[in-house]
């Protein structure tokens, strides 16, 4: 399903800190700028794909039908894997799997996207530093942790607290507000009599790819710290990647590729990371740098 998104109010501003100029600066226009609501619009094809399967009315839904990489996997079969993302918004959702993806492709605009960026690669603000890696892999990327607690990964503790800066706050508001205006048009016929518990992300985890050459390896964010029904919502400003998805069985292969443009927002909510994990592997045809700002709510905080 292909969801649009619709501003409710579009005289609430957001607010940004641009380091290079040191003057806030406002917008009103964007749907970023109030909290959304969505409306379905006509599905649409993607170019790389070609053609649109089409499934079959009549039939009760499976967990094949509803999720075309658990078809792969149990006919053993390789198949051209879906590729969303870039430009085109989405709310996809896999209703046997508890399970849905949401991709905001303009969440932020480009002004703002780079003002991000810039901000985030100011080492005067922002200092990242190796990932500590398993098995004495070399690090393969760069972190930089916000949270009032010690960032633990695998109950291995990775980062010690550090303050989130205010500017990082206001947008993890934002962040919550669209998170949760999606929730509900996510939510399925049962629970949309009910109103969806709000997010509150109080840990962010900042990762900066240098070039196409770091990357993180296949995996879910399960992890019992997590609140449970919470979503994970993923920004992405600096170079374009490709963020691919497998089921969480053995042997599956990737089956949807995403593009994550400057700017975007990705959301994976319901039972995502019990059944899919995840990956941005080595590209290195890319020579930019790219951040990305992962927002969680932790049961103990």
């Amino acid at each position: 399903m292909l969801i649009g998104l619709v501003a409710d109010d579009a005289e609430t501003p957001i607010w940004f800190f641009s380091s290079s100029s040191h003057e806030f600066f406002s917008r009103f226009e964007s749907h970023t700028s109030s909290v959304c609501s969505l409306v379905e619009i006509k599905k649409m094809e993607t170019k790389q794909d070609g053609v649109r399967k089409k499934r079959k009315a009549t039939s009760s839904p499976t967990t094949d039908d509803c999720c075309p990489a658990a078809a792969t996997h149990n006919k053993r079969k390789r198949v051209k894997p879906e590729r969303l993302g870039g430009n085109v918004a989405f709310l996809k959702q896999y209703p046997t799997e508890n399970t849905w993806i949401a991709y905001i492709p303009d969440f932020f605009t480009k002004q703002e996207a780079d003002a991000y960026l810039e901000h985030m690669m100011d080492e005067k603000q922002v200092k990242f530093a190796d990932e500590k890696s398993f098995y004495g892999n070399p690090p393969a990327r760069q972190c930089k942790w916000f949270g009032d607690f010690t960032y633990t990964y695998s109950k291995t503790s990775k980062h010690l607290p550090c303050q989130t800066p205010d500017w990082l706050s206001i947008v993890a508001r934002k962040v919550e507000e669209v998170t949760h205006a999606i929730m509900k048009s996510a939510a399925s016929p049962k629970e949309e009599k009910q109103d969806p518990p709000r997010p509150k992300f109080t840990g962010i985890l900042s990762n900066l790819y240098r070039t196409g050459r770091d990357s993180v390896s296949r995996h879910p964010d399960q992890e019992d710290v997590l609140a449970p029904g919470i979503p994970i919502a993923s920004l992405s400003v600096g170079a374009e990647r490709e963020f691919k998805m497998w089921p969480n069985v053995t042997g599956s292969h990737a089956s949807l590729y995403i593009t994550l443009a400057h700017g975007s927002l990705l959301i994976m909510g319901g039972d995502c990371q019990k059944h899919w994990e995840h990956a941005v592997e080595k590209d290195e045809d890319v020579k930019e740098a790219r951040v990305n700002s992962t927002f969680r709510q932790y049961v103990h905080s």
